[in-house]
């Protein structure tokens, strides 16, 4: 196992910990099943997204498209695949996808934190080369495999994306599910847009078009859209 993998099973776990540890102790087993079955759909997002933007490869390599093993994984399609297996749990349990994802948004932070520290290891979106003599530089690997002194992008990304939904958690007290989940998802875009911004890599593309800036971008919207209607609610109630 690669140790991009090994970064995104703790991920996992921790998260999965959060989810079952934050409810009712009678809830806990059924908050778990829930939780996997909305990783599974980010890990199918993940790939399919990948396959998407390598088609060449792919339509030459069909068998290797499922052997997720292999390495192959988009962030931006894990996040649309994450909202689309929420979305089809809450509308198969007859539930409210707001009260769902504010009992699984623990998954969120945990997960992608990992993969900033897997990007780490494996060369991925990482930052400008830093100055001659900076202190606080780190030797950095890229695709390639040259290591270079640069701005220490994805372990900054991860720890400040931690505490971030740490500082939000020790301030919530019991909110609506709304407001959990429309800031959560804000805090998340902007924290998304802002380090994306930072990467000296190339990020991926559609068009010209730079996917995890226009995920972050409409994500953001959508939250803050989200928390409008929810705090001035003209004739009508929050959902709690």
């Amino acid at each position: 196992m690669n140790p991009f993998s090994l970064w995104l099973a703790l991920g996992v776990t921790l998260g999965l910990w959060q989810v079952a540890h934050s409810g009712p102790p009678r809830a806990r087993f059924a908050r778990l099943g829930l939780g996997l079955a909305v990783l599974m759909a980010a890990l199918i997002g993940a790939r399919l997204g990948y396959v998407i933007l390598h088609p060449t490869y792919f339509r030459a390599h069909p068998l290797v498209i499922p052997q997720v093993w292999q390495g192959g994984l988009s962030g931006v399609g894990a996040l649309l695949g994450g909202l689309v297996g929420l979305g089809g749990l809450a509308w198969g349990l007859r539930r409210s996808w707001l009260v769902l994802g504010a009992d699984l948004l623990p998954l969120l932070p945990t997960v992608t934190a990992a993969a900033w520290l897997g990007c780490w290891d494996a060369g991925c979106a990482y930052g400008p080369s830093a100055p001659a003599g900076a202190w606080w530089a780190l030797p950095i690997r890229d695709e390639w495999g040259h290591t270079t002194l640069r701005w220490p992008l994805q372990p900054l990304a991860a720890l400040s994306l931690l505490a971030l939904f740490w500082a939000m958690e020790r301030r919530w007290q019991e909110p609506p599910a709304a407001h959990r989940v429309g800031w959560g998802g804000l805090v998340f875009a902007l924290h998304t847009v802002l380090f994306s911004l930072a990467r000296a890599d190339e990020p991926p593309t559609w068009n010209t078009i730079r996917l995890d800036l226009a995920l972050g971008a409409l994500l953001g919207a959508g939250c803050l859209i989200l928390l409008l209607w929810n705090t001035f609610p003209i004739g009508r109630k929050t959902v709690s």
